[in-house]
């Protein structure tokens, strides 16, 4: 066979990946040109949702699908401690298999995510916020359909849009994306519970607000020296409210 076309061949894997990146990839909904300053960000899982045992559970579900190993229960406390590509490296996902594995287990997701009740204390949070005068998004990737469902259900309609994209180191992207649609200079804090949301919000020169009820532990957060660490929902208006009067 000739040289070339072993090579087109070769390349098939790699396009179909980008393929599927662009068709999961990011949308928006939700007027974000209307959003006005202050605008504070919120991820999704593990900073509103308590998904992490769920999102473990639909991974063992389908991990030998993708010829992965299952995560065993004595070793979910060392994946907190570590970061997404730790995580990643660590249950041997390929960057060829993530946004497969990623589009998947959201599909999977949905007939549970109900099922799971919001962070304690962080609907007076929102509602709080909200009657203050901020405008409210989320950024996330999961789907907006699972985030739709779970905010009709516990009655967390105070977001102004939903922001999602599949490719989930590209956070900082995504941060300078929703400022430029949302025509604002300053976003006043990202809210997110793992160390990718911190290092995305940096990057975007974005006050980050690290939570430590989510996805990764207390202790790995505070190894990655997180501008600002609450550990209870309270202590989120304080916070915001602070860091948008630095902006102003």
């Amino acid at each position: 066979m000739p040289l070339i076309f072993i090579g087109l061949i070769s390349l098939v894997p790699l396009c179909l990946c980008l393929w599927h990146w662009m068709a999961s990839g990011e949308r928006c909904s939700g007027d974000v040109s209307m959003v006005k300053a202050p605008l504070v960000l919120f991820d999704f899982d593990g900073t509103l949702c308590p998904s992490f045992d769920l999102l473990v559970r639909e991974f063992n579900a389908v991990s030998k699908y993708y010829g992965l190993k299952k995560v065993e229960s004595h070793e979910i406390e060392n994946l907190r401690d570590m970061g997404a590509k730790e995580v990643q490296k660590v249950l041997g996902i390929s960057m060829f298999k993530l946004p497969f594995l990623v589009k998947k287990i959201c599909r999977n997701i949905s007939a549970h995510i109900v099922e799971l009740k919001p962070i304690l204390g962080i609907s007076e949070v929102l509602h709080a916020l909200k009657a203050a005068g901020y405008s409210l998004g989320i950024l996330s990737s999961n789907s907006e359909k699972n985030i739709r469902i779970y905010l009709k259900k516990y009655d967390l309609d105070f977001f102004d849009f939903i922001y999602t994209g599949k490719a989930i180191f590209s956070k900082k992207r995504h941060l300078g994306k929703i400022r430029k649609l949302a025509g604002i200079d300053n976003i006043s804090a990202y809210v997110g519970d793992e160390v990718r949301d911190m290092e995305a919000a940096q990057d975007a020169y974005v006050p980050g607000i690290a939570v430590s009820w989510g996805f990764n532990s207390l202790k790995r957060l505070k190894k990655s020296f997180p501008e600002n660490l609450c550990e209870t929902p309270e202590k989120l208006i304080e916070t915001v409210e602070r860091l948008s009067r630095a902006g102003r």
